[in-house]
């Protein structure tokens, strides 16, 4: 049986309206799968966290090496969840600390009453805090705005430059 040019042309253009068809349906058939096992796993990944979130107040009670994988296991999900960069901060709470004006005057003074003439002798920024509370509100809990004390006179007040320790005295 010989077929005709128009006759294979037609069934050509038949077969490739068919597997147009064909492909459009994988398509649609792949979304519907993708969408079903999204949802099963939304269901199940909430499911998880109320358990988790039904537990969380009695975490505090287990062991420190369980509270520890807890908290890693933790860190994990958010890290593949929204990317390395992403982070959970903890609030740092002040306390009952209550913040204090001074002036570059104020401090020199505290400090030549300490005899903090050099490195050797010098103090804190949680010691000055605490004298110089002590005698404005008679609180040692207190604690510098951290822009002021930024804008401080550095050319009176010296300071060794050690980030995680720093130290301050007044020149002779």
């Amino acid at each position: 049986m010989a077929l005709t040019l128009a006759q294979a042309k037609k069934l050509a253009a038949k077969a490739q309206k068919e597997k147009q068809l064909a492909e459009k349906k994988a398509l649609e058939a792949e979304a519907a799968v993708t969408q079903a096992i999204s949802d099963a796993s939304r269901d199940a990944i909430l499911d998880s966290l109320n358990k988790m979130n039904e537990f969380a107040d009695q975490i505090t009670t287990f062991d420190n090496q369980l509270q520890k994988e807890i908290k890693t296991k933790l860190r994990s999900i958010i890290k593949k969840t929204f990317g390395p960069k992403f982070r959970v901060t903890k609030v740092v709470k002040v306390g009952n600390k209550q913040s204090i004006n001074f002036t570059t005057d104020e401090i020199v003074n505290i400090l030549k009453k300490e005899k903090a003439v050099d490195e050797g002798s010098a103090l804190l920024k949680k010691q000055i805090e605490s004298i110089h509370g002590t005698n404005t509100i008679n609180k040692k809990d207190c604690i510098f705005d951290a822009n002021a004390w930024a804008k401080r006179d550095r050319k009176k007040i010296k300071d060794n430059g050690n980030k995680k320790k720093m130290l301050y005295w007044v020149g002779k």
